[in-house]
């Protein structure tokens, strides 16, 4: 785990380690989706054992998106300028859930909830899944099923929520994580964990280690899926309506 007060100093520290800019050569424009190579997208392509098609994407209706379909969307983070290519052709790989809401036998975390590393790992563990190097990452808080069953989507865009600490940015570095996306409008723990500096997290994996965040994904029907046979991979797919980060993507799980 990271060490050393948190702050933007640090932070620098930490994304200067972390940084993944020199390792595929100056012009690469995919980052971290490197780690899916072709070996890596014919495996998951064996992956679906029954043939089950799961939506990940929010419903545009009034019961499913918060605050209408304008305010909230299903999509990869553009916290990148040069990140366009890096996803004109879509996101295909080998998909994973960690659903820590569920490790912790609670129907959603609590505004605020730090996720760990150790979070992470013991939640592969209990699920009988092992993260592996190009893997896109789905990590449901259960966010989205504490606003549908208290009928309000108040502070989901900009309030307090649960989600990654910064101590996640060397788990997913060491880890070579392709991609990773929550149930969550912004992927990392909200308050943020620094005073002087806003959103630690994606200053240092999205980008420095160059991982495609994805935020506001519904997990809830393929963590149904997953807890009824015990499978929590399965061959992910998501490409952007107008090839460009920040539009909206239609993510599936392939079983």
């Amino acid at each position: 785990m990271l060490t050393g007060t948190l702050d933007a100093r640090t932070v620098r520290e930490w994304g200067d380690h972390d940084s993944n800019w020199a390792r595929w050569g100056g012009g690469d424009r995919h980052g971290a989706l490197n780690f899916i190579t072709r070996e890596r997208v014919r495996t998951a392509c064996c992956i679906p054992r029954v043939g089950q098609v799961i939506s990940c994407a929010l419903s545009f209706d009034r019961e499913g998106s918060p605050n209408g379909p304008h305010r909230c969307r299903t999509q990869w983070d553009a916290g990148r300028a040069d990140a366009n290519d890096e996803i004109r052709h879509g996101v295909v790989g080998r998909g994973v859930l960690l659903d820590i809401s569920r490790m912790l036998r609670a129907p959603w975390l609590d505004d605020g909830t730090r996720i760990r590393p150790d979070d992470l790992d013991a939640c592969a563990e209990s699920q009988g899944v092992t993260v592996e190097s190009g893997d896109i990452l789905l990590i449901r808080t259960g966010m989205m099923t504490r606003c549908r069953e208290q009928k309000s989507w108040q502070g989901y865009c900009d309030g307090p929520a649960p989600g990654l600490s910064v101590h996640c940015a060397r788990w997913l570095f060491e880890r070579e994580i392709a991609a990773v996306a929550m149930d969550t409008w912004g992927v990392e723990v909200r308050p943020h964990e620094t005073p002087d500096i806003s959103q630690p997290l994606h200053a240092i994996s999205l980008r420095q280690t160059r991982v495609l965040f994805g935020k506001n994904f519904d997990l809830d029907p393929l963590a149904r899926a997953c807890t009824q046979d015990g499978n929590y991979d399965f061959l992910f797919t998501a490409s952007p309506v107008t090839a460009a980060v920040g539009s909206s993507i239609h993510p599936l799980a392939l079983r």
